[in-house]
């Protein structure tokens, strides 16, 4: 994608690094992504439990550690249950399988290629957001731009050719391209007063 901006020619084009920005690694993310897959290492953790037992450990995790509380396992699913929704925020995750992978927090609506993976959560007394769920599908969207490597850089150049800018590992076209034109908004200001006697 080429295009002019104020007084700068912006490039948008395709990071051929970005299987090396996984989301889950090289940033901060408040949510913790579970998966289940058979075959798949996705997210942050794999556990090779069920995701009732998960949802147990967690809860005898938390009482342990602010309570010094053991949590039977043979507590009833549904009483675990109850205990997760209330202190925790958990959203499901979805994942299509076809080609290429593409995770969501809502169904794809294909049953043959996709279904419930696993699920993304956070602990109500970490909420740094105002909005939890969008902060927690944000995170989900970011890690399905990796998946898909749906990653982008873009160059700036002036009238004449030459590079001025750059800056690469943006997730999803459209983010790389705001920043772009951000940047080159300051950048042609720049050059329409380098020009002024």
């Amino acid at each position: 994608m080429r295009f002019s901006h104020g007084h700068t020619i912006i490039r948008i084009e395709h990071d051929s690094d970005c299987h090396t920005c996984d989301p889950r690694n090289d940033y901060p993310n408040v949510g913790t992504m579970v998966c289940f897959h058979p075959r798949y290492c996705l997210g942050d953790a794999n556990p090779n439990v069920s995701p009732d037992e998960y949802l147990l450990q967690l809860m005898q995790q938390r009482e342990y550690r602010l309570h010094s509380k053991n949590v039977p396992d043979s507590i009833k699913q549904k009483d675990v249950q109850t205990y997760i929704n209330k202190h925790y925020i958990v959203l499901p995750l979805y994942l299509y399988d076809h080609s290429d992978l593409s995770m969501s927090v809502v169904p794809f609506g294909c049953p043959w290629d996709s279904g419930q993976v696993g699920f993304i959560y956070m602990d109500r007394d970490s909420v740094e957001y105002d909005d939890p769920i969008a902060g927690l599908t944000a995170e989900v969207e970011t890690y399905n731009h990796w998946l898909n490597g749906d990653i982008y850089g873009y160059i700036i150049e002036d009238s004449g050719g030459n590079v001025v800018d750059s800056c690469w590992g943006f997730y999803g076209v459209d983010q790389c391209k705001q920043e772009a034109m951000h940047h080159a908004e300051y950048i042609s200001a720049n050059l329409a007063t380098s020009f002024v006697i």
